[in-house]
């Protein structure tokens, strides 16, 4: 009788919490209303510590200056998170694209949370309103970006044309490094960017094409012509490249994939 060997249970794998739209709306309305109590307790406290300096001479009146630029601070603070340095403009401008904001928020969570393929870079924060981590998602409808100021999100089935852009990182001069960003143009002629690490990029830009081969892909004069003539060129042009590679044997659908990665990877938008 042969021995019995030891039987060990199954390694577990993590995986990562995936994202949700609803969650990363609600995290920054949260912080937002936390700013505003800042600005209205600053305002308060303020008020009543400085309140008897303004009934002192005109000699008081840069003194009276300076309290009230401090108790504008967070009052500019509130309203530039609120109205720049925020995602949900973008977000909001993208889903509406496609619907009421809400109900499309909804179709993209269900497919956030019950799709199995989901290629995903960055993960759900656990943190509730003070932290939260960008993200890049390619669903089987969606691919998708959040970012601290920037979102971005389109069907997937939209996409005609992707292209690589090298961008120099500015903070006060120009520097040394660089930021690396995917364009989409889109069939309606509008173009959306998602920024990652290249790598990363890299490797979304290959399950990309292997999901929509018919894809322009490269900043090439070709599609520069396309671009010229208007979005139903370029529309048509994706639509016939993806009806080709159907009918190709599979050897031949590789080199096709093969062929459309070294075009991304060849012809690069670089901004100057």
């Amino acid at each position: 009788m042969a021995s019995e060997q030891p039987q060990h249970p199954p390694t577990a794998v993590v995986l990562p919490r995936r994202p949700q739209l609803r969650h990363r709306v609600r995290a920054e309305q949260g912080r937002l209303a936390l700013l505003l109590l800042a600005a209205i307790g600053g305002t308060i406290l303020f008020g009543a510590c400085c309140s008897p300096a303004w009934k002192m001479s005109p000699v008081a009146i840069p003194g009276i200056a300076m309290q009230f630029a401090l108790i504008g601070l967070p009052w500019w603070w509130f309203l530039f998170r609120l109205t720049y340095y925020t995602f949900t403009v973008d977000l909001e401008k993208c889903l509406a694209r496609y619907g009421p904001v809400s109900r499309v928020t909804d179709e993209i969570d269900t497919e956030l949370r019950d799709a199995r393929d989901v290629w995903l870079r960055g993960e759900e924060t656990q943190f509730g309103v003070f932290i939260d981590r960008d993200f890049i998602v390619l669903t089987l409808h969606w691919l998708m970006q959040v970012r601290p100021r920037r979102a971005a999100v389109m069907r997937v089935e939209d996409v005609v044309w992707i292209y690589k852009r090298v961008v120099p990182r500015r903070v006060w001069v120009r520097s040394a490094d660089y930021r690396i960003q995917l364009g989409c143009r889109l069939r309606d002629g509008s173009t959306l960017r998602l920024e990652w690490r290249e790598g990363d990029l890299d490797d979304l830009v290959e399950e990309l094409l292997e999901r929509r081969p018919g894809l322009l892909a490269g900043w090439r004069g070709e599609h520069f012509d396309l671009d010229a003539r208007g979005p139903e060129s370029m529309a048509k042009a994706h639509d016939e490249r993806a009806a080709e590679f159907v009918a190709l044997p599979a050897e031949a659908q590789e080199a096709w994939l093969d062929e459309s990665f070294a075009r991304y990877e060849g012809a690069v938008q670089n901004v100057a």
